[in-house]
Formats: C-alpha cells, structure tokens, sequence
C-alpha cells in the first residue's frame, strides 16, 4: 500500500510518523486507516495536500500561506472542516522528513510558518468564545504547535473557548486549574515529541479532576488509563460535544496513593527474548512495586535503606549482565546503551544520598518515580532494541548462517 521497503516502514514507525502496535509475537501490527491515511498523500501528488506541503516549504511571504488557509475556510465552511486537510498536509511534511527527502530545518520552518499563519486568523477570531473553557497545552518538549493553534480557532465554533498554557508541568496545571474554572484539558502531541517526555507527562495527568484528551500524530504512552486518545483535532469536537452533553464517562478520581498511580508491574510483553535479562527485569519491577508500596503506607525505616540496597545492587549486577550480553553478541547500540546505564547509576545514587540525608516522604516519593519511570522506559525502549538484536541472531542461526 505504501510502495517503499520494510526498512523505510520500520524508520517511519520509530519516528513516530507510523503507529504501531506489538503483537505478542512481537510484531508489529497496523490500523488500516493510518496505513491509508500515510498512503493518500504519496499516491496523489497533484493533489491539495502535495501542493500545501508545498507552499509551506517554499512560501517567503507569510501572505501566500494565509490567502491559502482563507481560500480553504471559504470552501469548506468552518475551521473544523479545515482540520482535516491540515492535517493531511502536516503528515505529508513529516513523511518527507522520514524518507529522508526534507531536513530538519525546512520542517521546522514549513511548520512554524503554518502555526503563525494560524495564529494570526485566531487572533481576529470574531466567533463568540462560549461558556466553558478548554485549557490546551502541548508535551513537554514538544517543538511543534500546529495542534492547538488550529485548536484556537476550531473551538469557538461549537461554544468553547480554548486558552494556551503553552508548555507546563503536571504541577503548573494543578495550579492553573485552582485559579479559574476550566471545564477540560487537551493535550497536544506531536511527531516532534521527546516520547520519554510524553510518558512521564502521561503519568502526572490522571491527578488532574478535569477530563483529559491527548490528540496529536505523536506517540502516546497507554499507561495513562483515564486519559482519553484521539487520533485527530476533529475528533477533540466530538470529545468535547459528549462532555458538554454529560454523554462522556465519568473521569476516574484521582488514585488515593502514588503506588495506585505509578506502580510498573511486570508484563510479559516486554521480555527481551533472553532468560536471564527477563527474569532479572522482572525482579527488578517487584522491587521497585514493593519501595513504593511500603513509601505509601509509610512502612519505610532509615530511609528504606535495606530495600534500596538490594535494588542497588541487583541494578547493577543486572547492568553489568546486559552490558556483557551486548558486547559478546556485537549489538550495534553498546555505547549509547552503556550511556544510558550510566546515567541511570549516577542519578540512582544521587537520590540515595540524599533519601539517607534526609528521608522525607517527599525524597521517598521522588526516588520511587525515578525508578519506575526508568525502569519502564528503559525496558520498553532501548531494551527492546536488545531484543530485537538477539532475534536476529537466533534467525540467522536457524538459517543455516552458522554459528552465533
């Protein structure tokens, strides 16, 4: 459907510009409409989505890209209609950049010249704002805010106002929800998005009271289970016409204790492949469940020194396993991977110290996130990578390669 190698799809899929999702076969599977909807653009070049991709990346004046958003609001009718072409024709941008045939500044500036552009419609938006209110933001880190400036100028139409709190904290928002009345948070997502920021974002919004969304091409972490997912900014006025109608489910409350909220439970679907590193990042996660819960119930004595020595040393012993599983099976990615054990020591110890310093529950709170926002990002991430290097070794056995 999309003409181009599995390398090329795999790239996509690690930068994001392709979701996917991991059978417990370990492959990757894909919706039909993301497929179709990455395919239109490649296959119709001539059509209005090439040549707004087009006019991004060669426009000098900002004039001509604001003649051909108006043009387009004129046809269509509404800003909602508008979101949907837009969208197409940031996804054509963002597939350039992965096959390789668009660099990271022209995005960039393409980009920013669209969200301007935006911005200067929303600042003359003439529409009335509504009664209720949707607090936007974008993850932490993330460069581009194409999203919620067409969310500024959709919103009005269906009687909400959309207000930028640009790039907070889970605590800014705590904050910003206590001075005023906000009825809804969206969060925007993109491409561009650090995904290890948005997974420890993800987190932090199931403490907020307001109902949340996520929208955005970016990948999304699933840890976030009160955390609505749309794929779209159309998709956020539906969202926000069942809030507005009570027709949407109940936010859960927040949870009563961190470890509710941030516990990592081993899943299968994370191993590697290898016994050893398996059962090791098992004992690992149980550990790590075990500090949080006894943080909570306030269980800890002399800053959980027992616990977080055995922790401690089981790291690194585990560390040190993998790092000489990668070295003796060549995995290209050693020195990145070494960097990031190492970082993971240094910080580990850094909060040990001070959690013996002075073990106040909030230090004990900080150190058991640490651990199980690493642990998870870690073993999902640059440990998959482990696995599928070990896969490959293993096919190439069985094929008759020789020894491995």
């Amino acid at each position: 459907m999309l003409k181009v190698s599995v390398a090329t799809l795999k790239r996509w899929t690690q930068s994001g510009l392709l979701p996917s999702e991991r059978t417990e076969g370990g492959h990757r599977r894909f919706r039909t409409e993301d497929v179709q909807a990455l395919a239109e653009p490649m296959e119709r070049p001539d059509e209005p989505v090439a040549r707004g991709a087009d006019l991004l990346l060669g426009a000098r004046a900002p004039l001509a890209v604001q003649a051909w958003i108006q043009e387009a609001r004129g046809s269509l009718g509404s800003w909602w209609a508008v979101a949907q072409p837009l969208r197409g024709v940031v996804a054509e941008l963002y597939r350039r950049r992965a096959a390789g045939a668009l660099g990271a500044v022209p995005l960039e500036a393409g980009l920013d010249r669209l969200r301007c552009a935006l911005l200067r419609f929303a600042e003359t938006q003439v529409a009335d704002p509504g009664d209720r209110t949707a607090l936007l933001c974008s993850v932490p880190g993330d460069p581009f805010l194409v999203a919620p400036a067409v969310l500024q100028l959709c919103l009005p139409e269906i009687g909400w106002r959309g207000e930028w709190a640009g790039h907070p904290q889970v605590g800014d928002l705590l904050e910003e929800l206590q001075r005023r009345p906000v009825q809804a948070v969206v969060v925007c997502c993109s491409v561009g998005a650090e995904f290890q920021s948005a997974d420890r974002f993800a987190l932090g919004l199931e403490a907020l009271a307001v109902p949340v969304a996520v929208v955005g091409m970016g990948r999304w972490p699933s840890a976030a289970s009160t955390v609505t997912r749309l794929d779209s900014v159309t998709s956020v006025r539906g969202w926000l016409e069942g809030l507005r109608q009570g027709a949407t489910a109940a936010v859960a409350p927040p949870p009563q204790d961190l470890a509710a909220a941030t516990a990592v439970r081993w899943d299968p679907a994370l191993a590697v492949g290898h016994a050893v590193v398996d059962a090791q990042h098992e004992t690992l996660f149980a550990q790590a469940g075990l500090f949080l819960q006894a943080v909570e119930r306030g269980e800890v004595r002399d800053g959980g020194r027992e616990l977080l020595g055995f922790i401690g040393d089981y790291a690194r012993v585990h560390l040190r396993f993998e790092e000489e599983l990668m070295r003796s099976t060549g995995f290209a990615g050693l020195a990145e991977h070494l960097l990031e054990h190492e970082q993971f020591a240094t910080h580990l110890g850094a909060l040990s110290r001070e959690v013996e310093a002075a073990p106040s529950p909030e230090a004990l709170r900080q150190l058991g996130r640490f651990l199980t926002i690493w642990l998870r990002d870690h073993v999902s991430g640059s440990d998959q990578r482990i696995g599928e290097h070990l896969a490959a070794l293993r096919s190439r056995r069985d094929e008759g390669a020789g020894p491995v």
